[in-house]
């Protein structure tokens, strides 16, 4: 099995089998695209790609016809791909449907207990016990994440839900996989702000849901502030 991110591959403007092979991890292996290839067309390649939703939009059509070329070529390959939006996925009638469950409060413990030094482990369980609230923010692995990051550098006694989620923005903005898209244009590092902005303009006109050409026009100015 191999696990990869779609946005990272998108970007690559790779085959799916040839970005595989120059990976880091292949290339210390000697595993090549033509070795990949034989293991797919022998039902032996299982490849689970994660996150489509987050292919840009520029390459998204490339990426399905990749897909759709990958299954007609391999019938055999294992292939499972994740998504958020399941509208955009190349094949929409075929989506199965999955509930993510929070992390239990056991979870939480051993998570908490294996990632910190015991003071400082025995500092944020006691504040998450105290706390209803910020123990069911700590459900969700990405706030939890973020939380973690915090505990290990900074006093949790007083945290807030702000906090926490303040954490796990930090913590993904500041992970391999996501840092490169959130550099580069046309983000420019500057998402924060665009998402002040959306924010701004939700709470301004009471809505909840933001249309792309709303969100387009409430974006704009702020490009214009950045430049």
């Amino acid at each position: 099995p191999l696990f990869l991110d779609a946005s990272a591959w998108a970007r690559s403007g790779k085959g799916m089998l040839e970005y595989v092979a120059a990976r880091e991890q292949a290339l210390a292996s000697q595993v090549s695209a033509s070795h990949l290839a034989r293991l797919a067309a022998g039902g032996q390649l299982a490849l689970f790609i994660n996150g489509w939703n987050e292919i840009a939009g520029e390459h998204r059509e490339r990426c399905r016809s990749e897909l759709v070329d990958l299954e007609a070529t391999y019938k055999e390959l294992a292939l499972v791909v994740t998504t958020r939006s399941w509208q955009e996925f190349p094949r929409p009638n075929e989506v199965q449907h999955l509930q993510v469950l929070g992390l239990t409060w056991k979870e939480q413990v051993a998570a908490i207990r294996s990632a910190l030094p015991l003071d400082a482990s025995k500092t944020l369980l006691e504040v998450l016990a105290k706390h209803s609230g910020l123990r069911w923010d700590s459900r969700s692995p990405l706030i939890l994440r973020g939380v973690l990051d915090m505990a290990a550098t900074e006093d949790v006694a007083s945290a807030s839900t702000l906090d926490f989620i303040s954490a796990a923005v930090a913590s993904f903005e500041r992970s391999p996989q996501h840092a490169s898209v959130l550099a580069a244009k046309p983000l420019d590092g500057r998402a924060r702000a665009y998402l002040q902005a959306v924010a701004f303009e939700l709470t301004r006109t009471l809505r909840l849901e933001f249309p792309r050409d709303d969100a387009l026009r409430a974006l704009a100015p702020v490009a214009l502030k950045l430049q």
